[in-house]
């Protein structure tokens, strides 16, 4: 009987121990023509709402991290819409993965209420303060891997091409900054032609 109550004790401490929860889900799946994108949750569960299984939106909230992904497709264009709810911006990271995620080790592109920065391993490349995002307003964020070329585009205007030795990558992880609330539709990968 000892033995039993140990076992219960020692599942329950188990079960409360807050191992790395991934949550999976998936965007553009069932639409024709669509490549799959598959999500992860990677900090903050509750920080990401998908609000239907259909529709190809995700809301990201204070503290929100999420990779998307496509499968075996490294040379792609990633398109997103996004409406700044509230907040600051927020960050696009490629030219990275999900697994072991260092926010120093990647291509970012940050996009705030005071414009737009790129950096590659963390050392700035570039700042353009007359793209910003604005809270209610929609803006077009457009990421092109390319071999070694990476071009961003705002809105419909090629902020940067830059040449990079950073090893292409199926993933692009988003990060709210701070106090952040944004929606991100319309969202798609292409493989490039």
């Amino acid at each position: 009987m000892k033995k039993i109550i140990l076992i219960i004790l020692i599942l329950n401490c188990l079960s409360a121990c807050h191992f790395p929860i991934y949550e999976t889900f998936y965007l553009n799946r069932g639409i024709p023509d669509a490549i799959t994108i598959s999500g992860n949750r990677l900090k903050n569960i509750d920080s990401i709402i998908k609000p239907s299984k259909y529709e190809n939106v995700l809301i990201l909230k204070p503290g929100a991290l999420v990779s998307l992904k496509t499968s075996k497709l490294t040379q792609f264009t990633a398109d997103f819409t996004i409406k700044l709810l509230k907040g600051d911006g927020l960050n696009f990271y490629f030219r990275t993965t999900d697994k072991d995620f260092d926010k120093n080790k990647c291509l970012r592109f940050e996009v705030t209420k005071i414009g737009c920065k790129l950096f590659d391993n963390n050392n700035q490349i570039g700042y353009y303060a007359s793209s910003k995002i604005e809270e209610n307003e929609k803006f077009r964020i457009k990421i092109i891997n390319n071999g070694k070329l990476a071009n961003v585009f705002f809105d419909c205007a090629e902020l940067l091409k830059h040449k990079t030795n950073l090893s292409l990558t199926e993933y692009v992880i988003i990060e709210s900054i701070n106090s952040t609330t944004v929606e991100l539709s319309g969202i798609d990968f292409a493989q490039n032609k």
